[in-house]
Order: structure tokens, then sequence, then C-alpha cells
């Protein structure tokens, strides 16, 4: 089963700003689904294609 994560969760996780988070699924490079509203889902897959981007974890690093 997929595991899915709010944008509050990889914030949390990779230590940015929620926004931040939120910016990078605007732009596409964190790409996640629309549930309802302002809901938004990102799949486990998706997340770790994300975290082995190192440019993206230098960026949570800082």
């Amino acid at each position: 089963m997929e595991k899915f994560h709010s944008i509050k969760d990889i914030a949390s996780l990779l230590g940015l700003h929620v926004s931040t988070v939120w910016r990078y699924v605007q732009d596409g490079r964190l790409p996640a689904f629309k549930i309802g509203g302002f809901t938004y889902r990102i799949t486990d897959k998706a997340l770790q294609r994300f975290i082995a981007d190192s440019q993206y974890v230098e960026v949570a690093a800082k």
C-alpha cells in the first residue's frame, strides 16, 4: 500500500517551511495530487525521488 504525505508533514521531515514545500509543489519540483480544496498529498515514492536530488537536500540541510 502506497504511503502519502501532507505538505505540512514533508516540511517537518525536511526541516523546511510549509510555504517552501508548497512552492515546490506549485512549480512542479515535487509532484503532488489534489484531494479537495487546498489539500494535496505527495506519494512516498515522489518524496524519495525529491530527496535523492542533491540540489534539494542541500536546501533542506540549511
